[in-house]
């Protein structure tokens, strides 16, 4: 499948963005140049050619892509101190790509939506495809619309912990909890873990740590 994805991708940006360059290691395509993008939502429409570089690992979709802005001329929240653009949260990432066979759908569903809101936010102060909130709030309204809940901020920790195999299961979830959790969460468990164990570890250990920055810069505004 990896071989597969790769042509696939190489192939889509072939097609469609002829003027954007393509670099192959062992492990990874870099895909560098100026992205010619038309796109509309409704009544708002853009004509972009913003110049990035996205990177995918040959592990894609395993692996999520990251996109850079060469330009340095994204002026928006939603750019990391590194310059990659904050397109999604990773959960987001992870389940809308777990089942891609080609950077195509990266492109479609986050890198041309987040010009489309991009420039839609610099006209009107507001985000056309919706928002996330930065640091560990952002996970979690991820991890309630991905499972159709309302668990609290505790219930969510305690439920990816346990999904991912972090701790076992009577180390993380309390004992005045247990019986609820069995009971009524079993199929919030499965859901989180057909993203996958590793995955989920993953993530588990980027809440913590968002948590922990959370507490660090409460009440403070700041940009990624």
């Amino acid at each position: 499948m990896g071989k597969l994805i790769t042509e696939n991708s190489k192939n889509f940006i072939k097609d469609n963005f002829p003027e954007v360059s393509i670099q192959e290691t062992d492990i990874e395509i870099i895909f560098e140049g100026r992205f010619i993008i038309n796109a509309r939502k409704e009544n708002f429409e853009i004509h972009e050619a913003p110049l990035l570089r996205i990177i995918m690992n040959k592990d894609y979709p395993n692996i999520l892509p990251v996109c850079y802005d060469l330009s340095n001329k994204i002026n928006y929240d939603h750019v990391f101190q590194d310059g990659s653009l904050c397109v999604s949260t990773l959960l987001d990432l992870a389940i809308t790509l777990k089942d891609s066979v080609s950077i195509q759908d990266y492109i479609d569903k986050f890198i041309i939506p987040y010009f489309l809101s991009y420039r839609y936010w610099q006209k009107t102060g507001k985000d056309l495809n919706g928002d996330r909130t930065h640091g560990a709030k952002g996970i979690f309204e991820s991890l309630r619309e991905y499972l159709s809940c309302n668990l609290t901020d505790e219930e969510l920790k305690i439920l990816l912990c346990w999904a991912s195999k972090t701790k076992k299961f009577k180390h993380c979830v309390p004992k005045c909890m247990q019986k609820k959790f069995q009971n009524y969460y079993l199929i919030y468990l499965h859901k989180l873990r057909f993203l996958g164990i590793n995955y989920l570890r993953k993530q588990f250990k980027i809440l913590d740590n968002a948590i922990k920055g959370d507490k660090r810069h409460e009440n403070k505004k700041y940009n990624f």
